[in-house]
């Protein structure tokens, strides 16, 4: 079976990203935190980013700088920016304690 085409998996990062976006459109960061499912479904979908970007060609991302295709592997990694600063995750950034 021949190798799955860069541009599908562009695909996969955006579907994986839109489905973040759902999973926690209107829950603010004390439901987030306490949810595994949603916390589950969140980290499946980081991986799935992950993996997707470490098959993209090299010429394909070099061209494209300003996006962070290679982490080092962790969905933490890319999960931490979401929760440190204003993003389009919902109110995950904008916590009190």
């Amino acid at each position: 079976m021949p190798p799955r085409d860069w541009a599908f998996r562009i695909q996969d990062i955006l579907e994986a990203i839109a489905k973040i976006q759902r999973y926690v459109s209107g829950v603010d960061f004390g439901k987030f935190e306490n949810d595994e499912e949603i916390m589950d479904a969140i980290v499946h979908n980081l991986t799935v980013i992950g993996e997707a970007a470490n098959h993209i060609p090299d010429e394909i991302t070099s061209s494209h700088t300003e996006i962070p295709w290679r982490q080092d592997g962790r969905p933490s990694q890319f999960l931490r920016p979401c929760l440190l600063e204003p993003s389009p995750f919902g109110n995950l950034g904008h916590h009190s304690e």
